[in-house]
């Protein structure tokens, strides 16, 4: 008796004789799969594999993160936790669990909501599956269908007002004396769209390093005090914590999804401004320069021009405002938006922004400002105390009558040489 394999098709490969004998065992991993071994050498072998001869498909296991329960106990349950009841609309329907609370807690980064996801922190009902089945544990990845509830527990974080100030300031009981001061300039202010001024040495999100009010603490707590409908404010982009300037958020996930396409598409026009160390030659220019990782530095997070496959493309477009005896007011128009990109386009260029500690006072300095205090010799090196680095300008279609604006924060006095 003879059998003849087939292709998934059902196309013939090779008649086989079929094996009378019983088929041995293999074990992987601890579990057991039944192979069949064909006595021939099939001619396709080693250029193309087939079922034949090789083990049934190994059954996919869910990642197992072996620090998740460790965690869990740690816990400190006497601690003071804060329960937020989200129910998932019909716009929400779809979405994946972690970028749903990102929107809806926007003070707390993705990589926390995921932290909390994996610590057992967010439960949703009825947690089933698109086929109905009950799942014995949530993932990131998880997606939300319509009349779902999303269960979220958060312990107060060391910044002070993230959700204590907001939870009292929504429920009104928060007296006058515990309700943050304002500290942030309003440069727009409509039904879609606010924008900020973001002052320096502050965050845009909570951070444990830089303890203190970020930027979202401030602009929630505003939304908060005003009692504006709606959810608080979302981020449409990013700027570096020592980065001053125009910062612009959402009031509606459809004002944000319509914002950040025009930031994918680079369709926004940014304008910078920088005090740089020396005067350049030319009065403007273009810098295209790759960037990437930096290979040989110590500092996981530093970038440097990169000529092979790791680095991405970058174009920087510069002229020169002012010049002094030596210093340099340069103006930036970044036509992409790579991390430090305007940083190490001019620390390559030979004109290193005033204050930047990690592209002009290195990584030797970089890593001891995470340990202790800059002195005065340091900030003597770098020129300056902060970095003389301001978003000036943010040029964007209006997501409600699709016309241009253009927002444009003050620099700060010091800036000019």
């Amino acid at each position: 008796m003879r059998r003849v394999a087939r292709h998934a098709k059902g196309r013939s490969l090779v008649d086989v004789p079929r094996q009378p004998e019983k088929a041995p065992e293999a074990s992987r991993s601890g579990r057991k799969y039944l192979l069949w071994a064909p006595r021939a050498r099939l001619p396709y072998a080693g250029t193309r594999r087939s079922r034949i001869g090789s083990a049934l498909p190994r059954p996919r296991m869910p990642r197992h993160d072996p620090k998740a329960r460790e965690r869990r106990f740690q816990r400190d349950l006497s601690a003071d936790q804060h329960l937020y009841e989200l129910d998932v609309g019909e716009d929400d329907d779809g979405r994946r669990l972690d970028a749903y609370l990102t929107s809806r807690l926007s003070w707390r980064s993705r990589d926390q909501i995921r932290q909390c996801i994996q610590d057992g922190d967010v439960s949703v009902q009825p947690a089933k599956d698109q086929k109905g089945a009950l799942l014995p544990r949530l993932r990131p990845s998880f997606r939300l269908r319509t009349g779902q509830r999303v269960s979220v527990r958060l312990r107060p974080s060391a910044v002070g007002v993230e959700e204590q100030g907001l939870e009292a300031l929504r429920s009104g009981t928060a007296a006058d004396d515990e309700v943050p001061e304002i500290g942030v300039e309003v440069l727009h202010d409509d039904a879609a769209l606010l924008a900020v001024a973001k002052p320096a040495a502050t965050s845009l999100y909570p951070s444990r390093r830089h303890a203190g009010r970020s930027l979202i603490e401030l602009v929630h707590a505003r939304h908060a005090r005003r009692s504006d409908p709606g959810p608080p404010p979302s981020p449409c982009h990013r700027l570096d914590r020592d980065t001053t300037g125009v910062v612009v958020f959402a009031r509606s996930l459809a004002a944000r999804a319509f914002v950040g396409e025009q930031f994918e598409r680079r369709t926004v026009g940014k304008t910078y401004l920088a005090l740089v160390r020396g005067t350049p030659i030319s009065d403007d220019g273009v810098i295209d320069a790759p960037l990437g990782p930096h290979p040989a530095s110590a500092v996981q997070l530093k970038q440097g021009v990169r000529t092979d496959e790791g680095g991405k493309p970058a174009r920087t477009a510069w002229r020169v405002l002012r010049r002094a005896r030596e210093h340099a007011l340069l103006e930036l128009r970044p036509e992409t938006g790579r991390q430090h990109q305007l940083r190490v386009h001019l620390a390559e260029l030979g004109h290193p922004i005033l204050g930047d500690v990690l592209y002009l006072g290195g990584d030797e300095m970089f890593l001891r400002s995470l340990e202790e205090p800059l002195n005065a010799s340091d900030f003597a090196r770098l020129g300056r105390e902060t970095l003389a680095l301001h978003a000036w300008r943010l040029s964007l279609v209006h997501p409600s009558g699709g016309e241009a604006i253009e927002i444009e924060a003050s620099p700060p006095a010091d800036l000019m040489p």
